[in-house]
């Protein structure tokens, strides 16, 4: 009897560890950064940092197209998009950061396989988070993201990589050319990092022409993001 209980204890200590250590397996598996919105407040699941976007920005999202891509399943639908600057936008950064280290994609307008249009004031935004290897994304950004922007532009004369500083951000920017028949403009594409910690955060902002608002936004993210 009292070798049956034990051999019962056994069996049951036994199914308890699998289930909790078994699903700690696969949660650490499915774990990628995400993120949640309340009102204008981005907030980065699991580090907790914030920062906040314009109201124009949540009201395109619910008034016309998606724009923010938030949760897991929403962030897949927007690593890739169609629209010809934005194209040329989703491969360059997806050929030099991680896509797996995207925590949010937002902007003040469409984005995704279904996005439609687009115009010189777009701004688009995603926010990498994690244990990053930022040299390694600095020469990809140098080689294969210059190689890719000159596909893109057609002329290597036509593409440009300067370092940039925003504030307490700085990086990279990838300026290339592009003409489509009747209409053609710059187009940008910036790469700025900082370090809290142990966790490196790059910020990407991808746009054309440069306007006075869409600096004016660039610069008011940045200075409303918090770590924790």
């Amino acid at each position: 009897m009292r070798r049956t209980v034990m051999i019962s204890s056994v069996l049951i200590l036994g199914i308890v560890a699998h289930r909790c250590y078994g699903g700690l397996e696969l949660n650490r598996k499915q774990l990628r950064p995400y993120a949640t919105i309340h009102r204008r407040t981005i907030r980065l699941i699991p580090s907790g940092a914030t920062f906040i976007i314009p109201q124009s920005w949540v009201e395109w999202n619910h008034e016309y197209s998606k724009s923010l891509f938030l949760n897991p399943k929403e962030l897949e639908a927007a690593k890739d998009t169609v629209g010809e600057f934005s194209r040329s936008y989703g491969e360059i950064v997806n050929a030099v950061v991680p896509f797996g280290s995207c925590a949010a994609h937002v902007g003040n307008d469409g984005w995704g396989k279904n996005a439609e249009g687009g115009s010189g004031s777009d701004l688009f935004m995603r926010v990498y988070v994690g244990s990053l290897n930022t040299q390694k994304i600095w020469q990809d950004i140098a080689t294969v993201g210059k190689r890719k922007a000159v596909e893109f532009a057609r002329k290597d004369s036509q593409v440009s990589l300067t370092g940039i500083h925003r504030g307490q951000w700085q990086g990279s920017k990838l300026s290339y050319y592009l003409f489509y028949g009747d209409y053609g403009g710059t187009a940008y594409i910036e790469f700025l990092h900082r370090t809290f910690g142990k966790q490196q955060v790059v910020i990407v902002f991808m746009y054309a022409v440069g306007m006075p608002e869409q600096q004016n936004a660039i610069n008011s993210v940045l200075a409303s993001f918090k770590w924790r």
